[in-house]
């Protein structure tokens, strides 16, 4: 009767044991599914902010373009003029 007893301690004892790591286990497991959530959400937010950095670097680039397109104008009308005032002289 004792060692019946004391198999079924035993045996009480291992399913304790592998609940407890069964548990362990497991929170792990949200542990790393938080983890890649986290990760996820941060790798969109860093591909949000690098469109949202591609963008402004593209309208910085249409500005410079039409800014440089005025320029070439303002020389153009300035050649123009002084060509006139050349003419007159």
């Amino acid at each position: 009767m004792f060692e019946v007893l004391s198999v079924m301690i035993v045996l009480v004892f291992i399913v304790v044991l592998i609940s407890i790591i069964a548990s362990i286990v497991s929170r792990g497991k949200h542990g790393n599914a938080a983890e890649n959530s986290r990760q996820q959400t941060l790798q969109q937010q860093q591909r949000l902010f690098q469109e949202e950095q591609l963008r402004q670097q593209q309208e910085q680039v249409r500005l410079l373009e039409e800014q440089a397109r005025m320029h070439h104008q303002m020389f153009e009308e300035q050649n123009r003029i002084n060509q006139q005032m050349d003419h007159f002289h």
